[in-house]
Protein backbone atom coordinates (compact mmCIF):
# COMPACT_ATOMS: atom_id res chain seq x y z
CA UNK A 1 0.00 0.00 0.00
CA UNK A 2 2.63 2.70 0.96
CA UNK A 3 4.57 1.55 -2.61
CA UNK A 4 0.75 2.18 -4.18
CA UNK A 5 0.82 5.35 -2.32
CA UNK A 6 4.04 6.85 -3.62
CA UNK A 7 3.73 5.64 -6.96
CA UNK A 8 0.70 8.10 -7.26
CA UNK A 9 2.17 11.06 -5.77
CA UNK A 10 5.40 11.12 -7.55
CA UNK A 11 3.26 10.49 -10.95
CA UNK A 12 2.07 14.37 -9.24
CA UNK A 13 5.00 15.67 -8.82
CA UNK A 14 6.90 14.85 -5.32
CA UNK A 15 6.89 12.64 -2.04
CA UNK A 16 4.52 14.08 0.79
CA UNK A 17 7.07 14.40 4.13
CA UNK A 18 5.77 11.08 5.38
CA UNK A 19 6.45 9.08 2.66
CA UNK A 20 9.50 10.43 2.22
CA UNK A 21 10.73 10.27 5.69
CA UNK A 22 9.13 5.86 5.39
CA UNK A 23 11.32 6.06 2.27
CA UNK A 24 14.42 7.34 4.05
CA UNK A 25 14.16 5.08 7.38
CA UNK A 26 13.51 2.21 5.66
CA UNK A 27 16.11 2.42 3.01
CA UNK A 28 18.98 2.97 5.47
CA UNK A 29 20.69 0.18 6.59
CA UNK A 30 20.88 -0.72 9.88
CA UNK A 31 24.42 0.70 11.11
CA UNK A 32 23.57 3.81 9.21
CA UNK A 33 23.58 7.31 11.04
CA UNK A 34 20.22 7.84 9.91
CA UNK A 35 19.20 4.55 11.39
CA UNK A 36 20.67 4.92 15.06
CA UNK A 37 19.76 8.99 15.17
CA UNK A 38 15.68 8.06 14.09
CA UNK A 39 15.10 4.48 15.37
CA UNK A 40 10.84 5.26 15.56
CA UNK A 41 9.57 6.33 12.39
CA UNK A 42 6.65 8.27 13.62
CA UNK A 43 7.31 10.43 16.51
CA UNK A 44 11.06 11.09 17.08
CA UNK A 45 10.35 14.91 15.75
CA UNK A 46 7.84 17.63 14.52
CA UNK A 47 7.88 17.12 10.66
CA UNK A 48 8.52 20.45 10.90
CA UNK A 49 12.05 20.25 11.76
CA UNK A 50 12.28 17.32 9.20
CA UNK A 51 13.10 17.95 5.50
CA UNK A 52 15.00 15.78 2.50
CA UNK A 53 18.15 17.52 1.52
CA UNK A 54 17.15 18.38 -2.63
CA UNK A 55 20.88 17.81 -3.82
CA UNK A 56 22.17 13.89 -1.65
CA UNK A 57 17.93 12.91 -0.99
CA UNK A 58 19.00 12.48 2.68
CA UNK A 59 17.05 13.34 5.98
CA UNK A 60 18.25 16.30 7.51
CA UNK A 61 16.99 16.61 11.16
CA UNK A 62 17.12 18.73 13.97
CA UNK A 63 18.20 16.32 16.80
CA UNK A 64 16.84 18.60 19.37
CA UNK A 65 13.51 19.73 18.33
CA UNK A 66 10.77 18.97 20.60
CA UNK A 67 8.71 15.31 20.14
CA UNK A 68 5.66 15.45 17.90
CA UNK A 69 2.79 15.94 20.21
CA UNK A 70 1.14 18.56 21.49
CA UNK A 71 1.05 19.41 25.12
CA UNK A 72 -2.18 18.81 26.93
CA UNK A 73 -3.64 21.78 28.49
CA UNK A 74 -2.71 23.27 31.97
CA UNK A 75 -5.12 22.37 34.83
CA UNK A 76 -7.93 24.43 35.38
CA UNK A 77 -8.85 26.62 38.38
CA UNK A 78 -9.40 24.50 41.63
CA UNK A 79 -13.08 25.90 41.52
CA UNK A 80 -14.10 24.51 38.11
CA UNK A 81 -12.60 20.96 38.76
CA UNK A 82 -15.50 19.83 41.34
CA UNK A 83 -17.88 18.64 38.67
CA UNK A 84 -19.24 15.39 38.08
CA UNK A 85 -17.18 12.57 36.38
CA UNK A 86 -19.19 12.45 33.05
CA UNK A 87 -18.42 16.36 32.65
CA UNK A 88 -14.85 15.95 33.64
CA UNK A 89 -14.77 13.16 30.86
CA UNK A 90 -16.30 15.64 28.15
CA UNK A 91 -14.15 18.41 29.02
CA UNK A 92 -10.33 16.14 28.15
CA UNK A 93 -11.55 14.91 24.99
CA UNK A 94 -13.22 18.49 23.91
CA UNK A 95 -9.08 19.50 24.30
CA UNK A 96 -8.14 16.83 22.19
CA UNK A 97 -10.37 18.26 19.59
CA UNK A 98 -7.61 20.72 18.68
CA UNK A 99 -5.52 18.27 17.87
CA UNK A 100 -7.62 15.87 15.61
CA UNK A 101 -8.47 15.74 12.06
CA UNK A 102 -12.23 15.29 12.59
CA UNK A 103 -14.12 15.23 16.21
CA UNK A 104 -17.71 14.19 16.32
CA UNK A 105 -19.38 14.83 19.86
CA UNK A 106 -22.83 14.07 21.35
CA UNK A 107 -24.65 12.34 17.84
CA UNK A 108 -25.96 9.82 16.36
CA UNK A 109 -26.36 8.55 12.92
CA UNK A 110 -23.89 10.04 11.87
CA UNK A 111 -21.84 8.32 8.62
CA UNK A 112 -18.25 9.09 8.16
CA UNK A 113 -15.44 7.58 4.99
CA UNK A 114 -13.04 8.54 2.82
CA UNK A 115 -11.25 10.48 5.82
CA UNK A 116 -7.43 11.05 4.95
CA UNK A 117 -5.00 11.56 7.80
CA UNK A 118 -1.44 11.83 7.85
CA UNK A 119 1.68 13.60 10.06
CA UNK A 120 -1.12 14.28 12.92
CA UNK A 121 -1.41 13.54 16.62
CA UNK A 122 -4.97 12.14 16.04
CA UNK A 123 -7.59 11.25 12.45
CA UNK A 124 -10.76 10.41 14.11
CA UNK A 125 -12.55 11.26 17.53
CA UNK A 126 -16.01 10.21 18.54
CA UNK A 127 -17.10 11.51 21.94
CA UNK A 128 -20.92 9.57 23.15
CA UNK A 129 -21.69 9.21 19.29
CA UNK A 130 -24.01 6.32 18.96
CA UNK A 131 -25.76 4.21 15.84
CA UNK A 132 -23.24 5.59 13.75
CA UNK A 133 -20.99 4.23 10.44
CA UNK A 134 -17.36 4.75 10.26
CA UNK A 135 -15.86 3.16 7.09
CA UNK A 136 -13.16 2.95 4.20
CA UNK A 137 -10.85 6.24 6.47
CA UNK A 138 -7.01 5.95 6.20
CA UNK A 139 -5.88 8.02 9.30
CA UNK A 140 -2.33 6.50 9.60
CA UNK A 141 1.76 7.51 10.49
CA UNK A 142 0.28 9.60 13.58
CA UNK A 143 1.66 10.32 16.86
CA UNK A 144 -1.45 9.32 19.19
CA UNK A 145 -4.56 7.47 17.99
CA UNK A 146 -6.08 7.04 14.30
CA UNK A 147 -9.78 6.44 15.65
CA UNK A 148 -10.57 7.44 19.51
CA UNK A 149 -13.62 6.54 20.74
CA UNK A 150 -15.52 7.58 24.38
CA UNK A 151 -18.75 6.39 25.51
CA UNK A 152 -19.81 5.55 22.08
CA UNK A 153 -21.78 2.46 21.26
CA UNK A 154 -23.39 0.87 19.08
CA UNK A 155 -21.36 2.14 15.74
CA UNK A 156 -20.01 -0.68 12.56
CA UNK A 157 -16.30 0.70 12.09
CA UNK A 158 -15.08 -1.23 9.16
CA UNK A 159 -12.61 -1.45 5.82
CA UNK A 160 -10.59 1.56 7.95
CA UNK A 161 -6.40 1.85 7.99
CA UNK A 162 -5.36 3.11 10.86
CA UNK A 163 -1.40 2.04 10.34
CA UNK A 164 1.68 3.11 12.04
CA UNK A 165 -0.30 5.71 15.11
CA UNK A 166 2.67 5.41 16.97
CA UNK A 167 4.72 7.14 19.89
CA UNK A 168 7.29 5.75 22.72
CA UNK A 169 8.98 3.03 20.48
CA UNK A 170 12.87 2.89 19.99
CA UNK A 171 14.05 -0.94 18.24
CA UNK A 172 15.32 -2.93 20.35
CA UNK A 173 15.75 -0.11 23.18
CA UNK A 174 12.22 0.24 24.58
CA UNK A 175 8.91 -0.79 22.87
CA UNK A 176 5.99 0.24 25.36
CA UNK A 177 4.01 2.39 22.87
CA UNK A 178 2.58 5.31 25.76
CA UNK A 179 -0.47 3.87 25.15
CA UNK A 180 -1.00 5.28 21.59
CA UNK A 181 -2.88 3.28 19.17
CA UNK A 182 -4.57 2.46 15.84
CA UNK A 183 -8.21 2.35 17.68
CA UNK A 184 -8.77 4.02 21.23
CA UNK A 185 -11.77 2.74 22.82
CA UNK A 186 -11.95 4.64 26.10
CA UNK A 187 -15.26 4.64 29.49
CA UNK A 188 -17.97 2.03 28.60
CA UNK A 189 -18.31 2.01 25.15
CA UNK A 190 -20.62 -1.28 23.81
CA UNK A 191 -22.13 -2.93 21.55
CA UNK A 192 -20.02 -1.66 18.30
CA UNK A 193 -18.38 -3.56 16.22
CA UNK A 194 -15.10 -3.46 14.25
CA UNK A 195 -14.67 -5.62 10.97
CA UNK A 196 -11.85 -6.21 8.00
CA UNK A 197 -9.53 -2.94 9.37
CA UNK A 198 -6.10 -2.40 9.35
CA UNK A 199 -5.00 -1.25 12.82
CA UNK A 200 -0.92 -2.58 12.84
CA UNK A 201 2.52 -1.60 13.73
CA UNK A 202 0.74 0.95 16.34
CA UNK A 203 1.56 1.40 20.29
CA UNK A 204 -1.59 -1.08 20.18
CA UNK A 205 -3.28 -1.98 17.74
CA UNK A 206 -6.31 -1.55 19.25
CA UNK A 207 -6.56 -0.53 23.09
CA UNK A 208 -9.28 -0.44 25.75
CA UNK A 209 -10.16 0.66 29.45
CA UNK A 210 -13.33 0.36 31.02
CA UNK A 211 -12.08 3.82 32.47
CA UNK A 212 -11.98 5.45 35.88
CA UNK A 213 -15.50 6.01 36.44
CA UNK A 214 -15.95 2.25 35.95
CA UNK A 215 -13.28 0.94 38.53
CA UNK A 216 -14.93 3.27 40.92
CA UNK A 217 -11.60 5.99 40.37
CA UNK A 218 -13.33 9.17 39.51
CA UNK A 219 -13.94 11.97 41.30
CA UNK A 220 -17.55 12.92 42.32
CA UNK A 221 -18.77 9.35 41.47
CA UNK A 222 -22.81 9.58 40.84
CA UNK A 223 -24.44 8.14 44.00
CA UNK A 224 -26.63 5.29 41.94
CA UNK A 225 -23.48 4.17 40.37
CA UNK A 226 -23.49 0.43 39.63
CA UNK A 227 -20.09 -1.50 38.97
CA UNK A 228 -21.52 -4.64 38.68
CA UNK A 229 -20.48 -5.32 34.80
CA UNK A 230 -19.67 -1.95 34.02
CA UNK A 231 -16.54 -1.83 31.16
CA UNK A 232 -16.39 -1.87 27.41
CA UNK A 233 -18.68 -4.69 26.48
CA UNK A 234 -20.41 -6.56 24.19
CA UNK A 235 -18.08 -5.39 21.21
CA UNK A 236 -17.51 -8.14 18.18
CA UNK A 237 -14.15 -7.92 15.86
CA UNK A 238 -14.04 -9.49 13.02
CA UNK A 239 -11.62 -9.99 10.53
CA UNK A 240 -9.01 -7.28 11.77
CA UNK A 241 -5.33 -7.09 11.67
CA UNK A 242 -3.59 -6.29 14.78
CA UNK A 243 -0.20 -7.05 13.63
CA UNK A 244 3.48 -5.64 14.83
CA UNK A 245 2.79 -3.23 17.92
CA UNK A 246 5.27 -2.41 20.29
CA UNK A 247 2.73 -3.67 22.74
CA UNK A 248 -0.23 -5.48 22.27
CA UNK A 249 -2.51 -6.39 19.30
CA UNK A 250 -5.55 -5.95 21.20
CA UNK A 251 -5.55 -4.58 24.57
CA UNK A 252 -8.98 -5.10 26.38
CA UNK A 253 -9.08 -5.22 30.04
CA UNK A 254 -12.29 -4.80 32.75
CA UNK A 255 -14.68 -5.52 30.75
CA UNK A 256 -17.28 -8.57 29.49
CA UNK A 257 -18.73 -10.43 26.75
CA UNK A 258 -16.30 -9.49 23.86
CA UNK A 259 -15.79 -11.43 20.75
CA UNK A 260 -12.97 -11.27 18.71
CA UNK A 261 -13.57 -13.87 15.71
CA UNK A 262 -10.80 -14.77 12.76
CA UNK A 263 -8.74 -11.82 13.40
CA UNK A 264 -4.73 -11.72 12.98
CA UNK A 265 -2.42 -11.17 15.38
CA UNK A 266 1.54 -11.63 14.27
CA UNK A 267 4.67 -9.99 15.39
CA UNK A 268 3.71 -7.74 18.54
CA UNK A 269 6.38 -7.03 20.65
CA UNK A 270 4.34 -7.99 23.84
CA UNK A 271 1.48 -9.90 23.43
CA UNK A 272 -1.44 -10.76 20.72
CA UNK A 273 -4.30 -9.79 23.23
CA UNK A 274 -3.90 -8.71 26.74
CA UNK A 275 -7.57 -9.18 28.27
CA UNK A 276 -6.66 -8.13 31.85
CA UNK A 277 -9.52 -8.92 34.15
CA UNK A 278 -11.99 -9.72 31.13
CA UNK A 279 -14.80 -11.93 31.63
CA UNK A 280 -17.26 -13.51 29.06
CA UNK A 281 -15.05 -13.42 26.16
CA UNK A 282 -15.11 -15.63 23.29
CA UNK A 283 -11.32 -15.43 20.92
CA UNK A 284 -12.07 -18.01 18.59
CA UNK A 285 -10.74 -19.13 14.59
CA UNK A 286 -8.14 -15.99 15.34
CA UNK A 287 -3.94 -16.11 13.95
CA UNK A 288 -0.79 -15.87 16.12
CA UNK A 289 1.86 -15.66 15.15
CA UNK A 290 5.22 -14.85 16.51
CA UNK A 291 4.25 -12.90 19.34
CA UNK A 292 5.97 -12.17 22.54
CA UNK A 293 9.89 -11.93 21.74
CA UNK A 294 9.74 -8.63 24.02
CA UNK A 295 6.92 -9.49 26.37
CA UNK A 296 7.72 -8.10 29.98
CA UNK A 297 8.59 -10.41 32.13
CA UNK A 298 5.82 -13.51 31.96
CA UNK A 299 3.28 -11.40 30.16
CA UNK A 300 4.26 -12.02 26.33
CA UNK A 301 2.86 -14.57 23.24
CA UNK A 302 -0.33 -14.95 21.90
CA UNK A 303 -3.30 -14.35 24.46
CA UNK A 304 -2.80 -13.13 28.01
CA UNK A 305 -5.50 -12.60 30.72
CA UNK A 306 -4.96 -11.76 34.29
CA UNK A 307 -7.90 -13.06 36.66
CA UNK A 308 -9.47 -14.68 33.32
CA UNK A 309 -13.07 -15.83 34.55
CA UNK A 310 -15.70 -17.82 32.17
CA UNK A 311 -13.27 -16.95 28.77
CA UNK A 312 -13.42 -19.10 25.91
CA UNK A 313 -10.25 -19.62 23.38
CA UNK A 314 -11.39 -21.81 21.05
CA UNK A 315 -10.16 -23.25 17.72
CA UNK A 316 -7.35 -20.67 17.22
CA UNK A 317 -3.67 -21.06 15.53
CA UNK A 318 -0.51 -20.32 17.25
CA UNK A 319 2.68 -20.79 15.81
CA UNK A 320 6.21 -19.54 17.06
CA UNK A 321 5.03 -17.68 19.95
CA UNK A 322 7.02 -16.64 23.04
CA UNK A 323 3.81 -18.58 25.06
CA UNK A 324 0.27 -19.81 23.41
CA UNK A 325 -2.24 -18.97 26.29
CA UNK A 326 -1.27 -17.29 29.56
CA UNK A 327 -3.48 -17.11 32.04
CA UNK A 328 -2.68 -16.47 35.56
CA UNK A 329 -4.34 -15.01 38.94
CA UNK A 330 -1.98 -13.62 41.95
CA UNK A 331 -2.83 -11.31 44.88
CA UNK A 332 -4.25 -7.44 43.59
CA UNK A 333 -5.41 -4.49 44.36
CA UNK A 334 -7.98 -4.37 42.30
CA UNK A 335 -9.85 -6.51 44.75
CA UNK A 336 -11.00 -3.51 46.77
CA UNK A 337 -12.03 -1.57 44.49
CA UNK A 338 -15.50 -0.63 44.21
CA UNK A 339 -15.29 -2.53 40.47
CA UNK A 340 -13.34 -6.00 42.07
CA UNK A 341 -15.80 -5.98 45.21
CA UNK A 342 -18.69 -5.90 42.46
CA UNK A 343 -17.66 -8.48 40.17
CA UNK A 344 -16.76 -11.91 41.12
CA UNK A 345 -12.92 -12.02 40.43
CA UNK A 346 -11.83 -15.72 41.14
CA UNK A 347 -10.40 -17.50 38.37
CA UNK A 348 -12.73 -19.98 37.35
CA UNK A 349 -14.60 -21.47 34.05
CA UNK A 350 -12.55 -20.99 31.17
CA UNK A 351 -12.13 -23.04 28.09
CA UNK A 352 -9.46 -24.30 25.67
CA UNK A 353 -10.70 -26.48 23.25
CA UNK A 354 -9.83 -26.99 19.66
CA UNK A 355 -7.17 -24.75 19.20
CA UNK A 356 -3.35 -26.01 17.62
CA UNK A 357 0.10 -24.81 18.45
CA UNK A 358 3.12 -25.12 16.55
CA UNK A 359 6.89 -24.08 17.52
CA UNK A 360 5.52 -21.92 20.42
CA UNK A 361 7.69 -21.67 22.94
CA UNK A 362 5.11 -22.84 25.89
CA UNK A 363 1.57 -23.80 24.86
CA UNK A 364 -0.06 -23.39 28.02
CA UNK A 365 1.13 -21.46 30.71
CA UNK A 366 -1.69 -21.69 33.90
CA UNK A 367 -0.22 -19.71 37.22
CA UNK A 368 -1.89 -19.20 40.72
CA UNK A 369 -5.41 -20.20 41.10
CA UNK A 370 -6.35 -20.77 37.30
Amino acid sequence: RLREEAREQLQRGSLSPALRLWRDVVGAPEDSELRRRLKCICSLANPANIKVDKVTHRLVANHDAEPYAEPYPQPEPQAQRAQASRDRDHAAVAHLKWSAALYVARSRDVEISEVYVREQQNGIILDRVDHSRIYDNDCSFLSGWGLAMWRSNHNVISRNAFDFCVRGYSHGVYNRGQDSAGILMFEQCSNNTFIENSATHGGDGFFSFAGKEALGEAANMPHDFRHQRAGCNDNLFVGNDFSYAPAHGLEITFSFGNRMLNNRFVGNAICGIWGGFSQDTLIEGNYFEANGDSGYGLERGGVNIDRSRNNRVLGNEFVGNACGVHFWSLPTGFLEKPWGQANDLRALGNQLAGNRFRGDQVAVHLRGEV
